[in-house]
């Protein structure tokens, strides 16, 4: 759902695929979303030894710090 009727802070999320024929290597991605008025940059967390290599033909998951509490299970979180 693009934006629910309440309050969504930290429970949004945003799914990518691989189709390349290599893995990919997310560490340090920076996304950025936004709207007509403002744009957010979200840096990824994972655990410090932790690295976001998607392979190929796969999904990932990425959300906000709250996204586990409405049932997304993800693969890393961003920041603030």
């Amino acid at each position: 759902m693009a934006n629910p009727v309440g309050s969504d802070a930290g429970k949004e999320w945003v799914e990518l695929y691989v189709s390349s024929s290599t893995a990919v290597d997310l560490n340090g991605i920076l996304l950025v979303a936004g709207n007509a008025s403002s744009s957010r940059e979200r840096e990824l967390l994972a655990g410090s030894d932790q690295c976001v290599t998607v392979q190929p033909g796969t999904w990932v998951v990425f959300g906000g710090e709250a996204v586990e509490s409405v049932g997304v299970e993800v693969d890393a979180t961003w920041g603030r």
